[in-house]
């Protein structure tokens, strides 16, 4: 574990010395989630999501929704897609959000029937959502990071965030602190978010990873997504798969 941490520090560190300032290039951070998939259970797994920053904006995605998207992109035969699809878990997230830092606003969108998506969009997270405690002064991964706490979604959170990395993001939903959050847990301990890698890229296919979608008001899109999680087979069959029974 020392060691793995030691490797992701350094990655980290390397991107900190870079001459090429963080927004330039594409940063995709990668985030390891233990999470209570079962709120009944006391179990947890393991997840992996990502989050790409960009120049203006940021795509969080879990990454076996980023691994879907990318063998329905290749050029190869159905029979092919269709074992590999067959292979990748069923998304612990599955809605991609998507910050616009200059509108000041996320967008959470969704896939829906017939391989459309749906989306809604609302305020981004401000420092005002949290208490900064800049006594709490600590190091994870080799950066120095600070700790916060808020309430949102319906649970308090604690984040500790690291001021050298000037960006204002982090996972699902959550930003808004003077430096990128590199860990973030729920004080129930159903979810545990932390930073284990860091790439750099000149340019990345951002048609991948954002659907097109049609906007719905937050009410609506709750209402369709408890009609997909009350019917589960709704989408195979909207999408002309059979049940066979």
């Amino acid at each position: 574990m020392r060691i793995f941490a030691v490797i992701v520090a350094t990655v980290i560190i390397s991107l900190l010395n870079s001459n090429v300032a963080l927004g330039q290039e594409i940063i995709e951070i990668t985030y390891s989630v233990n999470l209570k998939a079962f709120k009944n259970r006391d179990t947890k797994t393991k997840n992996i999501t990502k989050l790409f920053i960009y120049n203006n904006s940021s795509i969080f995605i879990d990454e076996n929704i980023l691994l879907k998207k990318r063998v329905l992109t290749k050029n190869s035969s159905r029979e092919e897609k269709a074992r590999n699809l067959a292979m990748i878990p069923v998304p612990h997230f599955k809605e991609i959000v998507f910050k616009e830092y200059a509108r000041e606003s996320f967008t959470v969108i969704a896939e829906h029937l017939g391989n459309e998506s749906i989306a809604y969009s609302s305020s981004l997270m401000s420092s005002e959502s949290w208490d900064i405690m800049y006594d709490t002064d600590s190091t994870i991964v080799g950066l120095q990071v600070f700790k916060a706490t808020c309430e949102y979604i319906g649970r308090k959170w604690s984040a500790w965030f690291a001021p050298e990395i000037a960006t204002s993001d982090g996972p699902y939903k959550f930003g808004g602190l003077p430096g990128l959050i590199i860990k973030l847990d729920s004080a129930d301990g159903d979810y545990s978010f932390q930073i284990s890698g860091l790439e750099k890229f000149a340019s990345y296919n951002t048609s991948i990873l954002l659907p097109s979608y049609k906007p719905v008001s937050k009410g609506k899109f709750d209402e369709l997504q408890k009609y997909l999680k009350d019917n589960p087979f709704a989408m195979m069959e909207s999408m002309g798969g059979r049940i066979i029974c």
